[in-house]
């Protein structure tokens, strides 16, 4: 009877452990996957596995269980969503260390705590039916102590991990959407260097168990009641690793963090220089207008000297030269505000030379809040990215109007391809297009500033980016 109820007590206790793993792989995953309806399936898997080789008839090794129990979790993210397979991996690898690590260390401290306690209780002058009480419930306190600060400590590193990859160590988290650091952007190589802790965790492990069950079978005793000393450092050495893993990720991060900084001064060089083209075209129009001011008395004068003389004719054709020189100082599309001005003419005079049909239809919302730095920004990364997607002989339409308090920028452009739009609703660039990706999400940014957002969908051979500004 009394190993009956020892082996329901570990039933619970082993249970127990495989169900908190589960709910802290699954915490894992939401935070990096956010908060989908099958999240929950991650750690279901993870617990369903490791229940059901708990009870087969036959004996199944502790790392062939925790690996087969992973690997299953590991489909049910595939099966969520097939994006992110390098996070998905990493997240998959990182959890079998972390939980090996932090069930492994609590173990070792509980056990120390454990062996204490009945070794008072063996050496207490009482009688042998109040040991075995004893001895029982502080059976049972050891597996509740366990599970207990197994779960705090999970808990605590599951969250490290999601604080540490996102930059939040200092109570300043990074949106890494908005930033540039989603998780489909970790490349293999970063997703190698990232694995090295954990990696290393798992090979120590299955070395670990394997020692020890030789260890046993020969000798009939477990190593760390052998060698006590032994037990202590592998148990730092355990804490070592763990922190390895944190300071990876944390290096990780810091690097990204500078990726963003350097792309976000070569997007700004670009705006600058933007910018730089259009103060130009200003100060061409202003020395040609300045020109025209100071020439119309002589305009004038040879005007009157053609008509005094009769010269109709002459004076026609001389009047009609003078219309076709003030033409040329002005612009063809007229927005109400002469930043947007330089830089829908500016667009327009691009897509004529590229062969490109461009029409505009865009009024500049005057007396609000919007900054039209920021109009200008989003409107250069729009357009330049229809052009360059139209393509000869394709075309570029640029819309805008308001209605209330809301703004809509439209910029369609042709495109027969396939469009693919990314979970942050922007499209997926790599390669050289790096800056180009970026600057779509700068216009993001830059709509979510004024409490709006930007949509980029395709239709039937076009593809159309809507901005949403609120004006006040």
């Amino acid at each position: 009877m009394s190993e009956t109820y020892y082996q329901v007590v570990s039933d619970i206790y082993c249970m127990t452990l495989q169900m908190i793993t589960g709910v802290g792989f699954s915490a894992l995953y939401r935070t990096f996957f956010g908060k989908a309806p099958k999240t929950w399936l991650v750690g279901g898997a993870y617990f369903a596995v490791t229940a059901v080789l708990y009870y087969v008839p036959f004996l199944v090794d502790n790392f062939t269980v925790y690996s087969a129990a992973i690997f299953a979790a590991f489909l049910v993210m595939l099966v969520c969503g097939r994006d992110g397979l390098r996070m998905k991996i990493f997240l998959a690898a990182t959890f079998f260390s972390i939980r090996w690590f932090t069930v492994s260390i609590v173990n070792d401290i509980v056990r120390v705590l454990s062996d204490f306690v009945v070794g008072q209780i063996c050496e207490a002058d009482i009688s042998d039916g109040e040991k075995y009480r004893m001895l029982f419930v502080s059976f049972c306190w050891h597996d509740v102590l366990e599970c207990a600060v197994f779960g705090l400590v999970l808990w605590g590193s599951v969250r490290a991990v999601g604080r540490a990859f996102s930059g939040d160590l200092k109570g300043k988290r990074i949106d890494n959407c908005n930033e540039g650091i989603h998780e489909k952007d970790m490349q293999t190589a970063e997703l190698c260097v990232l694995l090295i802790p954990s990696v290393l965790g798992i090979v120590c492990y299955k070395i670990y168990r394997m020692y020890d069950d030789i260890f046993s079978e020969q000798t009939g005793r477990y190593v760390q009641d052998v060698y006590p000393a032994l037990s202590v450092w592998w148990t730092i050495g355990k804490m070592i690793l763990l922190g390895a893993i944190f300071c990876m990720i944390v290096l990780y991060q810091k690097l990204k963090e500078k990726q963003v900084q350097e792309r976000k001064a070569l997007l700004l060089a670009g705006q600058i220089q933007d910018m730089q083209a259009h103060i130009a075209e200003v100060e061409r129009l202003y020395t040609e207008i300045r020109g025209v001011k100071h020439d119309v008395r002589s305009h004038v004068g040879v005007l009157a000297g053609l008509l005094d003389r009769g010269a109709d004719k002459e004076a026609g054709q001389y009047l009609k030269q003078w219309q076709e020189t003030v033409a040329a100082l002005d612009y063809s599309i007229q927005t109400g505000n002469p930043v947007t001005d330089v830089i829908l003419n500016e667009k327009a005079a691009e897509a004529a030379a590229g062969k490109i049909r461009f029409g505009a239809e865009f009024h500049y919302p005057s007396g609000t809040k919007l900054n039209v730095f920021d109009v200008s920004i989003l409107l250069n990364n729009a357009i330049d990215n229809a052009l360059r997607a139209a393509g000869e002989g394709g075309f570029v339409r640029v819309r805008a109007k308001r209605s209330g308090n809301a703004y809509l920028i439209e910029i369609a452009n042709s495109f027969e391809g396939e469009l693919l739009i990314g979970e942050n609703g922007l499209p997926v660039t790599g390669g050289d297009s790096e800056r180009h990706g970026f600057g779509t999400q700068n216009m993001k940014l830059i709509a979510q500033k004024y409490f709006g957002d930007i949509e980029i969908e395709q239709r039937e051979g076009e593809v159309v980016v809507t901005a949403l500004l609120m004006c006040e």
